[in-house]
């Protein structure tokens, strides 16, 4: 038996190879869809430009996102971005400290405020093409500079060209800090406040005060920290004694005393200090409060310093000056009675706070050639104020 053999092999193998070029064309093509298009216009072949992405990212500073917060853009895209939101919450800890904290009446363990947004900022922002509006149709205002604030006074805004293709910018929300009113505090015989340490080291805020947050955090707790009631300590010219009637946590202040002031020239104010301390029940407090210095009536006069250390001024009738003497310190020391501060020199560690005397004041009869005369150097710091002083040449 014969058989028939249709075409021949050549003819075959050519058949064969186009249509092996052709599925490997159709193959390709839809593989490639997604990077380029292939266009015959015309009888030529052209290759459609791939236009990437860019990506966005949002730096919130404590915020939230609004309904409308895309990802990634064509810069040919028209994106709508809706403004963020924000509540900033004060969280409050008790500390064990057992005081009652209300608002309105009402037992709460936090308050917080709703800040405003104060606009976006952009970070690798396209300022060439970079464009916004309040509608879809009008995105024309060019947002040229990435710092500048935009979209403060809009729930949402269009925008369009943010970044170049397959770049990637960030937009950050910028807030105006609107304040939190903190709750009443109350322990009957105690005084106390609000803390951003556990111990009472750190930043104090008083009941029902105000409370400012910076611009980029979301919450912040607070510590409740109760004193018994204030007792107050005078100038007598003698130690006074403080017994510690429970154990726990005490806010010691205490100011130095005023320098002597001569005629129109006043003394240095004294200083000031301010901390807290962990005292047990027993402990007794050894308390200087300083006095104040002495005025200066005639020149060459010899005069006594204020109690606690104060500057004393040594007379010499050859000069005409006329200087008051300095105000004394006033300081709160534990363990031993030693007397004034100066017999602490070798027992520092004995000292719970010090606050310095002020400088005295002082003239001259004539304001003559190298003459000085002015205000007393306030105390406080570690040297205190520089005196004011003024000096005229005939």
């Amino acid at each position: 038996m014969s058989r028939r053999r249709f075409g021949n092999k050549k003819t075959r193998t050519k058949k064969s190879f186009f249509l092996y070029l052709l599925l490997c064309v159709l193959v390709l093509g839809v593989g490639f869809a997604n990077i380029e298009t292939l266009l015959n216009i015309g009888g030529s072949l052209e290759v459609a430009r791939y236009n990437p992405a860019y990506t966005i990212q949002y730096a919130l500073n404590g915020g939230e996102v609004g309904s409308g917060t895309p990802t990634s853009a064509k810069n040919t895209t028209v994106i709508e971005i809706s403004k963020p939101t924000k509540t900033f919450t004060v969280n409050i800890d008790a500390n064990s400290q057992g005081a009652t904290i209300t608002s309105g009446g009402e037992n709460v363990t936090s308050a917080s405020s709703v800040q405003t947004f104060a606009g976006w900022t952009a970070t690798n922002l396209d300022t060439t093409n970079a464009k916004y509006g309040t509608t879809n149709s009008t995105v024309s205002t060019a947002w040229s500079n990435g710092s500048t604030l935009i979209g403060a006074n809009d729930n949402s805004l269009f925008f369009k060209g943010l970044g170049e293709p397959a770049s990637q910018i960030t937009l950050t929300a910028n807030w105006t800090p609107t304040a939190v009113t903190l709750p009443k505090l109350e322990k009957t015989d105690y005084v106390c406040q609000y803390n951003t340490e556990p111990n009472g080291d750190g930043s104090s805020y008083a009941s029902e005060d105000s409370y400012i947050p910076n611009a980029v955090e979301a919450s912040v707790t607070l510590y409740v920290t109760c004193f018994l009631t204030a007792t107050d300590y005078s100038y007598t010219g003698n130690i006074q004694t403080y017994t510690v009637p429970s154990t726990g946590n005490y806010l010691l202040e205490v100011w130095g005393a005023q320098g002597g002031s001569v005629t129109d020239f006043v003394g240095g104010y004294g200083g000031y200090s301010r901390g807290t301390v962990s005292l047990t029940k027993g402990t007794v407090l050894y308390i200087g409060v300083g006095g104040a210095g002495t005025g200066a009536t005639a020149e060459g006069q010899s005069l006594s310093g204020g109690y606690n250390g104060g500057g004393q001024v040594v007379g010499n009738s050859g000069v005409n000056h006329i200087t008051a003497s300095g105000g004394g310190a006033t300081h709160i020391v534990t363990t031993t009675n030693r007397g004034v501060l100066s017999n602490y020199s070798s027992n520092q560690s004995e000292v719970l706070i010090v606050a310095g005397g002020g400088g005295g004041a002082r003239d001259q009869v004539n304001h003559e050639t190298a003459a000085r005369w002015g205000n007393g150097g306030s105390g406080g710091g570690l040297t205190g104020g520089g005196a004011y002083s003024s000096f005229t040449s005939p």
